[in-house]
């Protein structure tokens, strides 16, 4: 049945016990229960016992009730009480009956569930999980992996890992990174996720491609996902020992502010962990270029940290 809800609701009764107590009709400036609801309906609300003056005495229940035959109320569930939470054994004095907002409602509230946001996270071997300490291979935990177990439970998340190892935005763009059709095909016709993660740019370095080139395609992959309706962030990869990793993170830099997209900024992170604390490149990445196990899962858990604070689209209640 349903749940009343409405304003100047409230009924006397000088029903007695634990059990149904009937309702004898509205105080003045008040409404009865019949005039909103009927045999059935429900209501969050509270039972005060009051005294001649209409001083409450003491005696107090707050909880969900169901309006049943002869105009009384069930006390379906009491959630507090002046008798320890537990249903109060009422004298025969005067109770007033009413509607109202009780703490398990407003609780309630504040642990709304929401749907899953997807993220597909899309990069080269750093974020498919090559083992620069190993000379190949791939990692047990990934960067994306890593991020995922760092993230907050509400709402939830699903992460995917989207990386190709190598991926070239050229590629990306192209459908020709291996696994994924032309980019264009994929945002609007398979991709599922509603936040995308690109975080591109040390394979198109390798493969000595331009800054411009570079930042050009990654504006139109961008834009392709926004038209898409897809939130885009854009992660600025960890610093390398390759000749243009500060000039392709800049370049990196202006094609998410050209498009508006939020940052994760990788470079300037870890740039500033070496310096303070001492660290060298080949500590976090032996071979220049590719991360430790460990270093993988320090760049997901910092990624993590800083998705909270981006500006993206509210996530959609349940």
């Amino acid at each position: 049945m349903p749940e009343i809800i409405a304003d100047r609701i409230k009924e006397v009764t000088t029903g007695t016990g634990v059990g149904t107590l009937t309702l004898q009709g509205a105080p003045v400036g008040y409404r009865p229960f019949a005039a909103v609801g009927t045999v059935g309906d429900t209501f969050h609300g509270a039972i005060v016992a009051i005294n001649a003056k209409g001083e409450p005495t003491g005696a107090w229940e707050v909880g969900y009730y169901t309006l049943t035959d002869g105009n009384a109320i069930l006390r379906t569930r009491v959630d507090a009480s002046s008798n320890g939470g537990q249903p109060v054994d009422f004298a025969s004095d005067v109770k007033e009956v009413f509607i109202d907002v009780t703490a398990r409602q407003v609780q309630a509230l504040t642990q709304v569930q929401y749907r899953e946001r997807r993220i597909e996270y899309f990069g080269g071997n750093d974020i498919w999980g090559f083992n620069g300490s190993a000379g190949g291979g791939r990692v047990t935990t990934t960067h994306p992996m890593a991020f995922a177990a760092a993230l907050p439970g509400n709402p939830p998340y699903g992460v995917f890992n989207e990386a190709v190892p190598g991926m070239r935005t050229d590629q990306v763009l192209a459908g020709t990174d291996g696994l994924h059709p032309n980019w264009q095909y994929f945002m609007t016709v398979e991709s599922t996720a509603d936040i995308i993660i690109l975080s591109l740019g040390i394979a198109d370095m390798q493969a000595g491609r331009t800054q411009q080139a570079f930042r050009t395609d990654l504006e139109t992959i961008i834009q392709i996902a926004k038209d898409a309706g897809k939130a885009v962030i854009v992660e600025i990869t960890h610093k390398t020992n390759l000749a243009l990793t500060s000039q392709y993170g800049q370049a990196t830099y202006d094609a998410a502010i050209a498009k508006s997209c939020p940052i994760i900024d990788q470079w300037t992170y870890w740039d500033t962990y070496m310096t303070t604390n001492g660290v060298a490149l080949t500590a976090l990445c032996p071979d220049g270029v590719n991360p430790t196990p460990t270093f993988h899962i320090q760049k997901g858990q910092y990624a993590a940290q800083v998705f909270p604070t981006l500006s993206l689209p509210a996530p959609t209640p349940i």
